[in-house]
């Protein structure tokens, strides 16, 4: 007979809906960069139509390397919640250095520079973060809050960036709330606890889940 499933309050610690809110800011920027780079490129920043998609596609060309790198350095320190608040930060800051950037060799470098500290980077360290945080017995009830936040985003950020764009005239803003987002979710990353302070809680939580297997 299989044992009862965990209370759903296990992955709705505090932790965890932290970490599902982040990884909602992180994929909002990705889906305004993925939906609407080429058009701002074309539109606002005088691009040939047939250079956008070249243009648009350095920020997947730099997240292959730029995924690596980040799990590879995640694997070998262990401090995953202090790369994802560092990689959050540079994140936003490319991104609203698109809209800065006044050569095309600085919005090359924005593009380029948030291939390497986007999304991409950020999915492995959130997912492990989610496997590490989240009792076995819950472990896909998780993951799916995870994709659950980041999937909301996906809707969100089109319509968003496409409403303001309408009512403003201008893409601007568009971007800047993607960062600001993102800034947000280093904000909420920076209030969660670190491992030290994490483990505090987990005889607890392995106590009340032993509990409910008897």
């Amino acid at each position: 007979k299989s044992a009862p499933a965990l209370p759903l309050q296990f992955v709705l610690t505090r932790r965890l809906l932290g970490l599902y809110a982040v990884n909602f800011t992180s994929l909002y920027g990705f889906f305004v960069i993925l939906t609407w780079l080429p058009y701002y490129l074309a539109v606002v920043r005088g691009f040939p139509v047939e250079t956008t998609g070249v243009i648009s596609s350095l920020v997947p060309w730099a997240s292959i390397p730029g995924a690596l790198l980040v799990s590879a350095i995640s694997d070998r320190t262990g401090r995953r919640l202090h790369l994802v608040r560092a990689l959050l930060v540079l994140a936003a800051l490319s991104i609203m250095g698109i809209v800065y950037a006044k050569s095309r060799l600085v919005l090359f470098a924005c593009l380029i520079l948030y291939g390497l500290v986007g999304k991409l980077a950020m999915d492995p360290l959130v997912v492990a973060l989610t496997s590490e945080w989240a009792p076995a017995g819950r472990m896909a009830t998780a993951m799916a809050f995870l994709n659950f936040a980041g999937m909301a985003s996906s809707v969100l950020a089109p319509y968003v960036t496409g409403y303001l764009t309408s009512a403003t005239g201008r893409m601007d803003l568009a971007f800047f709330i993607a960062g600001a987002l993102l800034l947000a979710g280093f904000g909420i990353a920076l209030a969660m606890p670190d491992r030290a302070q994490a483990s505090v809680a987990l005889p607890r939580q392995s106590a009340i889940a032993s509990g409910l297997r008897r």
